[in-house]
């Protein structure tokens, strides 16, 4: 799996050839951002994107396995993601 974590910190997965950012699946999602849920005054986007804005959104890590690097990424509900290639673009970080 080919994958990124782009310049504003959100997670793209490589589908049939083509970068598609992520969604949050435990996110409340609405067509009308009217709908969308108010807490403490505030109103909630209607997309939320899987990124590190997250607290349950982990730091990629390289790891050594059969002979080859590859990028573990920690995320929500207990799962792993791993990638064979991995970019971060947030400013600062190694590429």
């Amino acid at each position: 799996m080919k994958g990124k974590i782009d310049e504003k910190g959100l997670l793209l997965i490589e589908r049939a050839g083509i970068m598609i950012p992520t969604s949050c699946r435990f996110a409340v999602y609405s067509t009308d951002p009217m709908n969308c849920p108010v807490e403490n005054g505030i109103r909630f986007n209607v997309f939320s994107g899987c990124g590190e804005d997250c607290p349950l959104f982990g730091e990629p890590i390289i790891r050594l396995r059969d002979n080859t690097n590859v990028t573990e990424l920690s995320i929500c509900q207990g799962k792993t993601l791993e990638f064979e290639r991995f970019v971060d673009e947030r400013e600062g970080r190694a590429k």
